[in-house]
């Protein structure tokens, strides 16, 4: 049997060798705040995976939508092309009406005075006619 000398000190955790071993001697309080640590950090590293978990998750659902903002730009960028498309082919539209509305008064005007003209010319003809 071996006897050790104890006492008591405010050094713990202290390192105690007996018979080439050695052990860590600590007081009972900081056996709980050791256990207490190692739970925490145990349940720590079941959170981290959780969160790493969760941000692959999230970078998947941002890659995603990145994909559909990307999709939904093309389609607003067609959207807009068609639309100037359409914009310009009716700007040409109410030109060429404008054009023919000009036309077709002018030649409104030309018709009036050419009736005026016949009318004039069929009563110049019947008064020749007539005397």
């Amino acid at each position: 049997m071996i006897v050790t000398l104890s006492f008591s000190q405010n050094t713990y955790p202290s390192k105690v060798v007996i018979d080439g071993d050695t052990i860590i001697a600590i007081t009972t309080k900081q056996l709980y705040t050791l256990n207490d640590t190692l739970y925490h950090f145990s349940n720590t590293e079941k959170l981290v995976n959780l969160y790493k978990a969760r941000i692959d998750t999230l970078s998947d659902i941002i890659l995603l939508q990145n994909k559909l903002m990307s999709n939904k730009d093309k389609l607003i960028e067609v959207s807009d092309n068609k639309f100037w498309e359409c914009n310009n082919a009716l700007n040409n539209c109410n030109n060429n009406n404008i054009k023919l509305e000009k036309k077709n008064k002018n030649n409104l005007i030309k018709l009036k005075i050419f009736s005026y003209l016949c009318i004039l010319e069929t009563i110049c003809l019947s008064l020749i006619i007539t005397r």
